[in-house]
């Protein structure tokens, strides 16, 4: 997740600039081909009208928009060229995270604060991991599961939880471990033993 923030306003910025030079180009281009080569006066808004419809590859002009010259014919290729990676190609790489995200959000159980301090950290949310939580609830302890998100159940929600691999430093950090009571991992015995060294630096 944090990748996206960050590339993903990045790709917007760098669409919307693509997209206005292509346009731009285009209006101009337009304006100075019926101007120029085809002694024609055109409109600004004959300009945009010609752009729009070529850069979506529409290609369908009213009478006296169309450009019928061979500098104008190989504008309108060089147009339909940057439409196309611009429109088909720029805006899927840009809408589809963004998608992504907004889905991701949907599914992804709602996320409760991790506890402050003297919690327990259940790593891994197996049937076992459920009966441990469970028994921790009964209890009245605080605590905070800790999973992969693609493993993470939407009934998680409400529950406090980090996203992430158990045995990673960065994940079990924020999970708040320098301030936890104990540690509990209920994975496999090889990413049990990885999750201890972990949780022992």
């Amino acid at each position: 997740m944090k990748l996206r923030g960050g590339k993903l306003k990045n790709r917007v910025v760098f669409f919307g600039l693509a997209l206005f030079t292509v346009f731009t180009a285009g209006v101009a281009g337009y304006c100075f081909i019926k101007s120029f080569y085809e002694d024609t006066n055109a409109s600004i808004v004959d300009g945009v009208y010609w752009t729009v419809v070529t850069m979506t590859t529409l290609g369908s002009y009213p009478m006296g928009v169309e450009l019928t010259s061979a500098a104008g014919k190989i504008f309108t290729v060089m147009i339909v060229g940057g439409g196309i990676i611009v429109v088909f190609i720029g805006l899927p790489l840009t809408v589809a995270p963004w998608l992504e995200e907004r889905i991701r959000g949907v599914f992804m159980p709602e996320k409760t604060p991790v506890p402050d301090g003297g919690h327990v950290i259940v790593c891994g949310y197996s049937d076992a991991g459920k009966e441990v939580v469970e028994n921790l609830k009964m209890h009245n302890f605080n605590y905070v599961v800790v999973e992969k998100g693609d493993l993470l159940p939407k009934e998680l929600s409400n529950m406090p939880f980090v996203t992430g691999d158990p045995a990673s430093e960065e994940t079990l950090k924020n999970a708040n471990i320098s301030k936890a009571a104990s540690l509990i991992a209920v994975k496999d015995d090889a990413a049990n033993a990885f999750i201890c060294l972990t949780a022992k630096k």
